[in-house]
C-alpha cells in the first residue's frame, strides 16, 4: 500500500487524512495516524484518494479550500477560529509570504498574507494569466 502524507483514506467507517506512521505501544510500527479516527493499524486503512500537493513559493497567489471540522480538530499546525474566518473568504485569494520546510510531517507549510500557516493539501495555486 503506497499511502502518502495527506492522502484520503478509509478507516473504521470514517474518511480521513493520512498524517504519518506512528509508533503505538500495542501495535508497534504498523500504525498510521489518521485525522478522523486517531491511530489505526495499517491493515485496516484503505487508500481512497491520492493527493498531489502544490509546489508553492513566496509570492505565489493561492485560494484556501475549506476542510471538514474533524480535520480542523487535528490540524498538524493547530487551528483557530480566526483561521476559519480566513478560509471562509471563499472568493478571496491570498499571497504566500513565508515557507517553512522544517515540519514534523516532512512537507512544507505556508504562511499566507503574513498571518496564518497552512498545510499544502487544501491550498490551490492560482495561475497568473495575461488578459488579451
Amino acid at each position: 500500500m503506497d499511502i502518502k502524507i495527506f492522502d484520503i483514506v478509509y478507516c473504521h467507517s470514517y474518511l480521513g487524512r493520512y498524517r504519518g506512521r506512528v509508533m503505538s505501544e500495542l501495535k508497534r510500527l504498523n500504525s498510521f495516524a489518521i485525522s478522523s479516527c486517531g491511530v489505526a493499524e495499517m491493515n485496516r486503512v484503505e487508500l481512497i484518494e491520492s493527493i498531489t500537493l502544490p509546489t508553492l513559493e513566496i509570492g505565489d497567489v493561492v485560494k484556501v479550500l475549506p476542510i471538514p471540522h474533524e480535520e480542523k480538530q487535528r490540524y498538524p499546525l493547530g487551528w483557530t477560529d480566526d483561521m476559519t474566518k480566513f478560509v471562509n473568504q471563499q472568493d478571496d485569494v491570498h499571497m504566500v509570504t513565508d515557507v517553512n520546510e522544517q515540519t514534523p510531517y516532512g512537507k512544507p507549510s505556508y504562511q499566507l498574507n503574513n498571518a496564518f500557516w497552512f498545510c499544502p493539501y487544501h491550498l490551490e495555486k492560482i495561475e497568473s494569466y495575461d488578459m488579451v
